[in-house]
């Protein structure tokens, strides 16, 4: 072991100085003798009081003592001489030079302290590995040279004898003086190296110790402040270190050189000086030439473990500890600027913008970002020094500094954008105005539109002045910050302010200018009057001309134009008319009458509708008869001649005073007349259903020979006589048009499935593929399926009859191949995964054959579908269809093996039963791979959510839903078949639970009640209490002491709440949560002990409670006269129910059921808490309860099946809405139920279930739920009835309850809370609308309690008010329509008055919500934002939930920016 360097002493040195000492003393001590000796001779009076000793005087000289033996000098010279390696003075010189080399050492560092002005790590690091490396190298070859050079130069001359340096055997060496004086010297080098390091270590300390003193109380979590200019930490000496502070975004605040680093790399040069140490050679080899060496012969130095080393170590790095505490604080410091950081301006710009702010808003945020800027400039320093380092933040400070500046230049460059459209606005309003001033009017009307708007201009000028002037105000703001706008702004602002005085200059030219235009226009008026008399004089000519001509309808063509042209013309003069009264009226003229102009156009009507409808008759007739009938549109033809014959029955009616005119009409009609009955032989002609088999007919039938040509016209067919077999053509038409839709509708059939075919697509990695039938398909299939029934039974089916009984066939056997391969497709899917896992393949060989044989079919298969797809070239195939009913046939066998397969698995693990097949197959699948179970364990136990798996895969721990750990009493690993250690996995459970309550029950006595409930799992907590408590209150009643125990209970309840109230794990509020729900129970209970002055443990009240004992080595649950074992079941730290008075009442019921071995029947409302207080009583027995909603789906065999795992693992079932199963498969339920009761009650280990041997464990029972008032549910038959005891579960008292939950959350007022809760729910069921997602029953008690809860652990120290009515609000608002929302206001007004709830800061959220908004395309309007916060706040609270609002109010994109 070596001495560290502050222990190291030079013993020489030390021995010469305390031997100096010794003679100055004695030197002085015997002057100082002689003096007072002298003096009290020369004045014996003076000293009278005084006498010395007397002087004892040698005179004999010193006598040798006579026992001293005699010796022979010579021989003892000579033996010293012998030994002493300082026999020869060549020796003593050499040692002398080697002493004074090893001295010079001491000057010598392996670190350096001259580090000079503060300098990076790395730099820091640099300079002293030089400095390190430097000495060690000076070491290596100088020093080193020197002592072999001292050596060599006083051994050269001696060539023989002890010190001769010359020597070639080594066995003479090693007795030689020679070989003394080589270990002396490698000692005295050895010792000066480690010297050096000690040294060097401690200088090294001193370094860091001296700055890091500030630091040295510091402690991790410490919390720098507010104070960023802190200079507390700053130590005495100037810092070692610079590290640079900055912001990254995505990082935070952070240093460039991370503070732990530091360590690191001390740590580094520390332990690089220490090796260095150790690369010096000795120097033996050198000296000695004629004798072999090891290479690897180096001086030692100290060890990294020595004792000295290692409390160096460890002080340097406590020192950097503890400074890097307060940096890593001072750096969170600068989270809060981290959002200024990242902010984008352009962001920042449009966030902030998009609230259209006005000028006031826009000049408070700026003076809120300058007094940000001062604040920056402030309360940030450009560096700081904590400890040995200077932190330097000039850089991040100019960047935040910029950033503000860059905020502040942007809104009021935005104002400034703002206020130059306003401008710009305006001054488009007033050059409007000028514009129009010195538009020249065209028309009278346009002048005198002007003149009237003219009128308007001093208000409109007025108005538009007005807006300017509040533009200019906010230009004042502006101006406030001496803000220099850019100069087309300056010009356009002064330019609209000199706009109002150009516009008046300007009405006065425009008044002049508008008198000239009067004179002139009205000049025009009287010449367009003069023009347009003349006019209606050339009209009035023209129309008697063609009234009065002789009508010839040969001429129908020149007449028709001649009308035309007319009847337009007069409608001109209309219009005209029209335009000169209204002029007249503007100037002032008399209006003239132009009245004749309408009487000729009335007058003409009869004469434009003769003539224009006989141009229209004589045009389609010469369509209808000559052109080809394959362009004739015989629909229309009908119609036209209708119209034009109705129009030619008015004509005659009009014209009787004009005999050629009604001459004319009755020419016409008289021709469409002689045309109508032509009418259906041109449709019949140009029916597209007719045929060569119907024109041969008619040839046949008629003798009429037609055959249809593109050139064919209906007047070639009327001279073949077609009008003479107009009968027979009608008829061959009809059927025709018949047979002609059942081909289009057979050809539309065939065309319609050209282009469909087969979705095939690869199956993950099999090598083969899977159908897809698309709902098209299927609809295609059904419809034509349909339509070609329909085709069978027509009478026009005969030319087609072939093709539609082949198309009856292809559509039956496609469907039948698409039903059973969609089928098979299933089947295979769902066994493919299973055999292709190895575990399974070997267990089941004859199923896996089966499978194989079937699977190659399969494939080959779907191989040629997916070569060919098309639907009707595969699917009518007789022979797939046998294929693929042989393949279903082969996969029920391999199906039905399976079963058998798992039944066997279940049957040696229970709880398997509660697992689906697919489950339980994936399980056995990977059962090689023991933590693919992981995910299933959830529905085998009640709370082991996983187990923790260590080296080997060694079970070490079962952790729950929650996150608890809980550490197996004895550790196992997953060895042999799953079922197997899974059931190994249950017993170890069961003891872990048993192990550990003990040990609880035996510490709840040593430790305070506050650090017991925090020292072991929730559930061993929860059981503890109560068979603690039931222990004091029977011990209470028995001794009359339990005034006193109430006492202590209200003050443990107390502690609990202070408790809660505290910061805590997630795991350890839970646990709190739920035992404050128990014990509020407890001391109730006890209360009502008290006042019902119950004396003795047989009381009724007493006895009626479940009471918790330990009794041979276990947990015991009394009710009545029931006695129950503890379940063991791992509960985890899941909640429990406050127990109210009617779930006391619920579970003597069902207790006193399972006692006598029937089941319970809770049966109520929705809301109750039927179900929830089933699974709470199960948790107070520590069993695993597994419930099962119900439905009209469930058979008799899923039903065994689950009975059978409850019976085995003797677990609890509840049935959620039992009575929603057929009556039909009730019966039976109610003889599977019989079978396990009566079992029970044999007590009996096994029993035969449904031909069945199955292990039966006592504590299964069946219970159920049910809602009697809803439609679609069965009454239970009697048999049924008679194996459950009923439960009347009524409305349970919300107001309790919620006082309860608020208690165990920590609330202090809990009672006057709930009392609000309930109360504020009542009042909006009575006074709110009646909507059917609205709700105000438990469920939403139990949400606003949960959501007050979460805010009481965020905000501890927040208002519990403010709480209650912020969870009521964050709740209940999101589902209100717009109506009830101020109803709903108004009753949390009065139930919370004068309180406003609090600002919510979102913090991100918003920004980012309106960010993804803006790149989705949308506006992020405040409201739909709002809703999308809302939807966020639900999901906190809520398991599930739906959007609910009319169609296109945004639901689906809420969800879609929500996620």
């Amino acid at each position: 072991m070596y001495l560290s360097a502050d222990k190291l002493v030079d013993w020489g040195q030390l021995l010469d100085s305390a031997l100096k000492e010794d003679i100055m003393y004695f030197h002085q001590r015997a002057l100082c003798d002689f003096v007072f000796r002298d003096a009290f001779i020369k004045s014996p009076e003076a000293f009278s009081f005084l006498s010395i000793p007397e002087q004892q005087i040698n005179e004999k000289g010193y006598q040798m003592p006579d026992d001293i033996p005699s010796y022979s000098f010579k021989e003892n010279r000579n033996y010293i001489s012998y030994t002493n390696i300082y026999c020869i003075e060549e020796s003593y010189l050499a040692m002398v030079n080697v002493a004074d080399e090893c001295r010079l050492m001491n000057k010598s560092f392996l670190f350096t302290s001259a580090v000079g002005k503060n300098v990076t790590l790395d730099d820091f690091i640099s300079l002293q590995l030089r400095t390190t490396s430097a000495l060690i190298k000076h070491l290596q070859n100088n020093w080193v040279g020197r002592i072999i050079h001292h050596i060599k130069m006083s051994f050269r001359d001696i060539k023989e004898g002890w010190f001769n340096l010359m020597v070639k055997k080594w066995h003479t060496y090693e007795v030689s003086k020679l070989s003394r004086f080589m270990f002396l010297v490698k000692f005295r080098m050895q010792d000066a190296l480690k010297n050096l390091v000690m040294r060097s270590l401690k200088r090294l300390l001193k370094l860091f110790e001296e700055p890091c003193e500030p630091t040295k109380n510091c402690v991790e979590g410490m919390v720098w402040g507010e104070d960023l200019r802190l200079l507390t930490y700053k130590a005495k000496h100037l810092p070692i270190f610079t590290v640079e502070l900055t912001i990254a975004e995505g990082v935070g605040a952070y240093y460039t050189t991370n503070p732990d680093d530091f360590e690191v790399e001390i740590l580094r040069i520390f332990e690089n000086a220490i090796v260095l140490s150790h690369t010096i050679k000795q120097i033996h080899p050198f000296l000695l030439e004629n004798l072999k060496f090891s290479d690897e012969l180096l001086l030692s130095s100290v060890g990294l473990a020595d004792e000295g080393v290692v409390e160096y170590r460890e002080r340097i790095l406590s020192a950097l500890r503890s400074a890097v505490i307060p940096v890593k604080a001072y750096m969170k410091e600068y989270q809060q600027f981290v959002p200024l950081f990242s902010t984008k301006i352009g962001f920042y710009l449009r966030n902030f913008t998009s609230k259209s702010p006005n000028a006031v808003e826009i000049k408070e945020e700026a003076n809120i970002l300058l007094n940000g800027i001062k604040d920056l400039e402030d309360r940030i320093p450009e560096t700081l020094g904590i400890g040995p380092f200077e932190i330097h933040i000039e850089k991040l400070k100019k960047f935040l500094i910029s950033q503000r500046w860059a905020m502040y230049k942007a809104i009021l460059d935005y104002l400034s954008d703002c206020l130059n459209e306003r401008i710009e606005e305006i001054s488009t309003e007033f050059k409007m105005i000028l514009r129009k001033l010195t538009d020249k009017p065209i028309s009278i009307e346009q002048l005198y539109d002007i003149k009237d708007w003219m009128e308007t201009i001093p208000l409109n000028v007025k108005n538009i002045e007005d807006t300017l002037k509040n533009v200019l105000m906010d230009y004042d703001i502006l101006d406030s910050f001496c803000y220099i706008q850019p100069e087309d702004y300056f010009s356009a602002k002064w330019e609209t302010i000199g706009l109002p005085y150009k516009i008046f200059l300007q009405i006065d030219e425009t008044v002049a200018m508008h008198e000239e235009e009067i004179e002139r226009l009205s000049k025009l008026q009287i010449g367009d009057e003069a023009t347009f008399i003349e006019k209606m004089d050339n009209l009035t000519q023209r129309v008697h001309g063609l009234s009065s001509a002789t009508i010839d309808i040969s001429k129908w063509q020149e007449i028709t134009v001649e009308v035309r042209r007319t009847w337009k013309s007069l409608h001109d003069c209309l219009e005209f008319g029209r335009l000169l009264n209204q002029r007249q009226k503007l100037f002032g003229m008399p209006v003239r009458s132009y009245d004749a102009i309408g009487k000729l156009i009335k007058e003409f009507e009869p004469y434009r509708n003769l003539w224009t409808t006989a141009s229209d008759w004589f045009k389609w007739h010469e369509i209808w008869m000559d052109n080809p009938l394959i362009n004739v549109d015989s629909d229309e033809i009908e119609r036209l001649v209708a119209e034009m014959h109705k129009t030619m029955s008015k004509c005659i009616k009009v014209f009787p005073d004009v005999p050629a005119a009604q001459q004319a009409a009755m020419d016409l009609k008289g021709q469409m007349e002689e045309f109508r009955p032509l009418i259906p032989l041109i449709e019949a002609l140009c029916n597209p259903g007719m045929r060569q088999r119907h024109w041969e007919k008619l040839q046949m039938d008629a003798g009429v020979k037609i055959i249809p040509s593109p050139n064919l016209t209906f007047k070639k067919c009327l001279d073949l006589g077609i009008a003479n077999a107009a009968e027979n053509l009608c008829n061959l038409a009809e059927s025709a048009a018949k047979e002609y839709s059942i081909e289009s509708t057979l050809d539309k059939m065939e065309k319609d499935w050209e282009d469909l075919n087969l979705e095939v697509i690869p199956y993950k990695d099999t090598g083969t593929y899977i159908i897809k039938v698309t709902e098209d398909i299927s609809q295609l299939l059904d419809e034509q399926s349909i339509l070609v029934q329909t085709l069978v039974f027509s009478p026009y089916k005969y030319a087609f009859e072939e093709k539609i009984m082949e198309w009856e066939q292809k559509l039956r056997i496609s469907q039948e191949v698409l039903d059973i391969w969609l089928d098979t497709q299933n089947k295979w899917l769902y066994l493919q995964p299973i055999f292709s896992s190895m575990d399974i393949a070997r267990q089941l060989p004859n199923e896996s054959k089966k499978y194989a044989l079937m699977d190659r079919t399969w494939r080959r298969i779907m191989k040629n579908v997916n070569e060919q797809p098309k639907i009707m070239t595969v699917c009518p195939d007789l022979r797939l269809l046998e294929l693929l009913k042989d393949c279903s046939n082969l996969l029920d066998l391999v199906q039905k093996g399976l079963s058998e397969y798992l039944e066997t698995k279940r049957m040696c693990f229970p709880r398997f039963y509660f697992l689906s097949d697919d489950e339980l197959l994936d399980i056995l699948s990977q059962a090689q791979h023991p933590t693919t179970v992981q995910p299933h364990l959830r529905k085998c136990f009640e709370n082991i959510y996983k187990l923790k798996f260590g080296e080997n895969l060694l079970i070490t721990h079962m952790i729950s839903g929650e996150g608890e750990q809980v550490e197996f009493t004895s550790t196992l690993y997953p060895e042999g078949h799953v079922e197997d250690w899974l059931s190994e996995v249950e017993s170890c459970m069961k003891t872990t639970i048993q192990g550990i309550m003990k040990e609880a029950l035996i510490d709840i006595r040593n430790k305070k009640r506050n650090d017991w409930v925090l020292s072991w799992p929730g559930q061993v907590v929860i059981a503890g209490s109560q068979t603690f408590w039931t222990a004091r209150v029977e011990a209470g009643l028995i001794q009359k002491k339990l005034v006193k125990y109430y006492k202590t209970l209200l003050r443990q309840l107390d502690g609990l709440r202070n408790l809660v109230k505290g910061k805590l794990t997630k795991v350890e509020r839970q646990v709190l949560s739920a035992l404050i729900t128990i014990e509020v129970h407890s001391r109730d209970v006890v209360i009502d002990l008290l006042e019902k002055g119950s004396v003795d443990t047989s009381d009724f009240t007493w006895f009626s409670q479940l009471r918790y004992y330990w009794l041979n080595d276990g947990i015991v649950l009394r009710a009545l006269n029931a006695q129950f074992n503890y379940g063991n079941e791992y509960l985890g730290n899941s909640g429990r129910l406050v127990i109210t008075p009617l779930t006391d009442r619920c579970y003597l019921t069902l207790t006193s059921a399972i006692h006598l071995k029937f089941g319970g029947a809770p049966a109520g409302p929705a809301g109750t808490g039927k179900t929830e207080t089933t699974k709470d009583l199960a948790k107070a027995f520590a069993n695993q309860c597994v419930v099962f909603n119900c439905s009209d789906q469930l058979d008799v065999l899923a039903m065994g099946k689950f009975f059978k795992g409850l019976a085995s693992s003797g677990a609890w079932a509840c049935f959620d809405e039992f009575n929603r199963i057929d009556i039909e498969v009730l019966s039976v339920v109610a003889q599977q139920i019989t079978t396990i009761q009566k079992a029970q009650q044999a007590h009996q280990d096994r029993f035969l279930f449904e031909g069945c041997d199955v292990v039966l464990k006592e504590s299964c029972a069946v219970f159920i739920t049910m809602n009697p008032g809803y439609a679609g549910r069965t009454e239970l038959p009697d048999n049924l009835k008679a194996l459950f005891r009923p439960v009347a579960m009524m409305v349970p008292n919300y107001a309790l309850i919620a006082e309860i939950s608020l208690f165990s959350f920590g609330f202090s007022d809990a009672k006057e809370l709930a009392a609000k809760i309930t109360s504020t729910f009542k009042l909006s069921s009575e006074q709110l609308s009646t909507q059917d997602h609205y709700d105000f029953g438990m469920r939403a008690v139990k949400t606003v309690i949960a959501a007050a809860g979460n805010l009481k652990r965020e905000n501890p120290d927040m208002d519990e008010k403010q709480i209650v009515l912020r969870a009521l609000k964050d709740v209940n608002v999101p589902k209100f329509v717009r109506d009830d929302l101020t109803l709903f206001g108004g009753i949390v007004s009065d139930l919370f008055p004068r309180m406003v709830a609090d600002t919510v800061d979102y913090g991100n959220l918003f920004s980012t919500i309106c960010e993804t908004i803006l790149k989705k395309g949308l506006l992020d309007v405040g409201e739909y934002v709002t809703k999308v916060i809302q939807l966020y706040e639900t999901t906190v609270v809520r398991h599930g939930l739906m959007l609910v609002g009319p169609a296109g109010s945004g639901k689906t994109q809420d969800g879609q920016d929500f996620v």
